[in-house]
């Protein structure tokens, strides 16, 4: 099965105070260890950005947001208005601790569902660590018009599969593939982590 991959790059950063994107951890970006983690697995790899300027020197097609302000809906339509590929796997750009064989496993369990979406170990879903089919779009495009914009709520709306935690908590390190990095104490916390 072929895969678009689509990295969110389009918030503002506003509880880190900068770019949380082009942050380096270790010797890479943030976004750089998202792109490293999902472009084994996938056949196009492109960045949902609100603007181009500071991502041009990335190696990866760069894509507008369609629909600024709507938070992480449009970056989801937008990144399926620009899928070569029926199937999407979209992911936050500030997940460092996320891994190629997490998305193999993702993959392996998304075959006939619209929306193959991951929970973390608290139960909570990962919209932003999720595989999206492009026939998604009408329905996602509907939500923002009518101002849903929590993305969990197109599981309801659409055929999904969630995988619990249980179905990956094998993987090495499996507790923090959903680390997201919003402020600078969790930035330092990872930092500590990643020595």
């Amino acid at each position: 099965m072929s895969i678009s991959g689509f990295i969110q790059a389009g918030g503002q950063s506003l509880r880190m105070g900068q770019n949380k994107a082009l942050m380096r951890l270790g010797s890479k970006s943030l976004i750089e260890h998202v792109a490293d983690a999902l472009s084994p697995v996938v056949s196009q790899l492109g960045v949902v950005v609100a603007q181009r300027e500071e991502y041009k020197w990335l190696p990866l097609e760069l894509y507008i947001d369609l629909w600024p302000g709507k938070g992480p809906m449009s970056g989801i339509a937008t990144a399926l208005s620009a899928a070569q590929n029926q199937y999407c796997l979209i992911v936050a750009c500030d997940m460092p601790f996320i891994q190629t064989v997490f998305f193999e496993r993702l993959i392996a369990l998304s075959s006939g569902y619209q929306l193959t979406i991951a929970e973390d170990q608290g139960g909570f879903l990962q919209p932003l660590a999720a595989i999206y089919h492009k026939s998604c779009l009408t329905v996602v495009k509907q939500m923002i018009s009518e101002e849903v914009l929590r993305p969990q709520a197109l599981l309801d709306r659409v055929s999904s599969r969630v995988v619990r935690y249980s179905q990956f908590s094998d993987l090495e390190g499996a507790y923090k593939l959903f680390s997201n990095l919003n402020t600078p104490k969790e930035f330092a916390q990872a930092e500590q982590e990643f020595q």
